[in-house]
């Protein structure tokens, strides 16, 4: 796979997409934290809207425990797409796991469930965070597996150590 993202980017080298995927490779199967973060940097100079790069990035500073930096990322790929559900719950679940900000994480969850009700993300960490241990009362007794989850573009996770 990495060969075939290289050969593309030979043919477009500033193909914003390309790069982030080709970042989320390097990061989850190369395991290469500073090329992968040079691929994002890199796909968002030629398309600073990028969801894909800017979802992806930012998980990847959470995942390194980067949470300014990861905060700001997501802060501008909600403002860029303020109903976009991947964005919404990974961002929620950062506000709710590193900033203990109950509230707006919430919020977010709702927007999303908003704009896509079947999204699978969504409804599972909000299913789990309201049902919690069986009382029905916003309890975050949230299984590890299920708060964990975080939503990738291209479905390859990147969980915290």
């Amino acid at each position: 796979a990495a060969r075939l993202y290289k050969q593309a980017l030979e043919v477009d080298p500033q193909d914003s997409t390309t790069l982030a995927q080709y970042a989320q490779l390097l990061l989850t199967s190369k395991k290469d934290p500073k090329e992968a973060e040079a691929h994002f940097k890199r796909a968002l100079e030629a398309d600073p809207e990028n969801l894909i790069a800017i979802g992806n990035y930012g998980l990847m500073l959470q995942h390194y425990k980067r949470y300014d930096e990861a905060e700001r990322v997501y802060e501008k790929g909600i403002s860029l797409a303020p109903e976009d559900p991947d964005l919404l719950c990974n961002y929620a679940q950062f506000l709710q796991k590193k900033r203990k900000n109950y509230k707006e994480a919430a919020r977010l969850y709702e927007i999303a469930l908003k704009s896509e009700e079947d999204h699978l993300a969504a409804c599972a960490i909000w299913g789990y965070w309201w049902v919690g241990k069986g009382t029905g009362s916003g309890s975050l007794g949230v299984p590890k597996d299920v708060e964990d989850f975080s939503t990738s573009r291209d479905g390859l996770d990147v969980e915290e150590t």
